[in-house]
């Protein structure tokens, strides 16, 4: 009987975890060695961030929207505590980890508490709690994850991150964001509904630049309405701690005070200290690895995953790269269509795209058609007290094909779901008046969209 093949995984986030689950129930020997199971995921990333944008949504509502339900002003003297945040965090973090390590142990994967680097192109040195021990692989799947980027500024100024958050001992009256990507919009969302005045500063001119851009003006109009300033084309060149504040000089020439600032200027593939190079592995210009579109690297053996691989930063992009890979590695020719994995961004107003974008579609080989709508009529819009929405959906004229979904309100991740499902299915934009949607839901504004398609 053939020996089973070994699959090494450097990395127990979403997408290593995810590799590990598929690849064991193909019959492959798996080791996976991190520091801790569940990874950044759990250390410092969705599992914080996603916490914290649901504990403040239950907080903005109990203490601005219940007054509308009971009498008095309690609900305006409630305050956001940070520690009982903490708790429920830890809470779900424990959860997690308690799942992971139930599934890792169903299916007998070996776990190893430590750091490996590799050693050459077909082993990996570990560093563990153990002491120091070479492991060969026939496969390795690097899953190391992301890190934050250094904004540039003094070390001697201690700035917010994700990973720093749980140290904050009360909400900030002012915060000022680092960066108008994804996790500064979230945690520019989060610290206005825990009532900071929010400031987000953004080096480009242009915040979340993977978003439909018409979509994204929207959002900018609510997040001024809704107290949440944003400054485009702009740089802090330098940061002063001077008593509880700071001082940010920006490149404008303006000096802004702040109580706290958060960094969010992006994140980097966790790829250093792995000794790539004694592997075979080459980066590419940017420093990110060279890969295939079947994830595999340069040693036609060991392939990258979620954020390692430099790729979107999601969590659903971890466990579609993690899919890829293996499936490159069991050896089956499938196919996963990157463009339609939704994007989501729980804000206020929520945020979801799937699919192209108009500029996307500037080099576009056929000719397009694009539905604007206004999702205001909806009973699940009205009853629910939520603000209008608004979409924009992009199809082929001629295969009537649909290219891409783009929505700003409530339900833009669940319309966005349904249009990714509609994508992958191959099924037109005509084809949706076929299909009945239960009432009340956000996924019925397909009906009033399905009337709108020109033939």
């Amino acid at each position: 009987m053939e020996t089973a093949k070994h699959v090494l995984i450097l990395g127990a986030g979403p997408a290593g975890l995810n590799a590990a689950k598929l690849l064991a129930t193909e019959g492959f020997k798996i080791t996976i060695v991190d520091k801790e199971i569940g990874g950044n995921y759990c250390r410092s990333g969705s599992v914080i961030s996603n916490s914290l944008l649901y504990q403040s949504r239950i907080f903005a509502n109990c203490s601005e929207k219940l007054q509308s339900l009971v009498s008095g002003d309690e609900c305006s003297s409630v305050s956001f505590d940070f520690k009982k945040s903490r708790k429920l965090t830890e809470q779900a973090m424990t959860r997690i980890r308690k799942a992971l390590t139930e599934d890792i142990e169903d299916l007998n994967i070996n776990f190893v508490y430590g750091f490996g680097k590799f050693a050459s192109e077909n082993s990996v040195s570990v560093t563990s709690v153990d002491g120091n021990v070479e492991i060969k692989f026939d496969y390795c799947i690097i899953a190391t994850g992301s890190s934050d980027i250094n904004p540039g500024l003094s070390s001697s100024v201690k700035l917010l991150t994700v990973s720093s958050i749980s140290e904050l001992e009360k909400v900030p009256s002012k915060i000022t964001i680092l960066g108008g990507g994804f996790v500064g919009c979230e945690f520019a969302t989060i610290f206005r509904r825990l009532g900071s005045v929010v400031t987000i500063i953004e080096a480009k001119d242009e915040i979340l630049r993977d978003m439909d851009q018409q979509i994204v003006k929207k959002l900018e109009e609510k997040f001024k309405k809704n107290g949440i300033e944003v400054l485009k084309n702009t740089k802090v060149e330098k940061a002063e701690k001077v008593g509880n504040k700071y001082i940010l000089f920006l490149s404008s020439g303006v000096k802004l005070e702040t109580e706290e600032v958060f960094v969010a200027v992006g994140r980097k593939a966790s790829i250093c200290g792995l000794d790539l190079e004694k592997a075979g592995i080459k980066l590419e210009s940017g420093g990110n690895l060279k890969l295939t579109k079947k994830m595999r690297t340069t040693n036609q053996n060991v392939y990258a995953v979620g954020d390692a691989s430099g790729g979107n930063m999601l969590v659903s992009w971890a466990y579609t790269t993690s899919e890829i890979a293996a499936d490159a590695i069991i050896g089956n020719k499938t196919a996963k269509p990157w463009e339609t994995m939704p994007k989501v961004l729980y804000l206020d107003p929520e945020l979801a795209k799937v699919g192209f974008t108009e500029d996307e579609l500037k080099d576009y080989d056929g000719e397009y058609a694009c539905i604007k709508y206004n999702i205001s009529d909806l009973e699940k819009t009205l009853i629910s007290g939520a603000q209008k929405g608004y979409m924009k959906v992009v199809y082929d004229k001629e295969t009537r094909k649909i290219l891409g979904c783009h929505v700003i309100g409530d339900g833009a991740g669940q319309i966005c779901s349904m249009f990714s499902l509609l994508i992958q299915s191959g099924i037109t934009i005509d084809k949706i008046s076929d299909y009945v949607f239960n009432h009340p839901t956000y996924a019925e504004v397909l009906n009033d969209i399905a009337s709108k398609v020109k033939q």
